[in-house]
């Protein structure tokens, strides 16, 4: 069972100490409004699939979501860590456009 309203650092974790990635999680990696990208970067801008625009953001997703598929626990992580690091520099880019 997994609980799709827990962050994914936290689901990656549990899914380490289970030993694999669930059904549910690997279908949530899959959907661009429920993967790692639809966490850190709700309001980016998307193509008629959902998929980001920001072609870092749709790499790193479509990457962190592979890994999940194969129960790569540490390249899942880091292509998180990825995504986090490309939502937090485009939120900090679009703020200084509107300043």
């Amino acid at each position: 069972m997994s609980d799709s309203t827990l962050r994914w650092s936290t689901r990656i974790a549990f899914a380490q100490q289970r030993g694999s990635f669930n059904d549910d999680e690997r279908r949530d990696a899959r959907n661009w409004l429920k993967c790692a990208v639809a966490e850190h970067a709700p309001d980016c801008r998307r193509d008629e699939y959902d998929r980001p625009f920001e072609p870092d953001l749709f790499y790193y997703g479509t990457e962190f979501s592979m890994h999940v598929k194969d129960n790569n626990f540490s390249a899942a992580r880091a292509a998180l860590h990825h995504v986090e690091r490309v939502a937090r520099q485009l939120k900090q880019h679009n703020e200084g456009e509107r300043q």
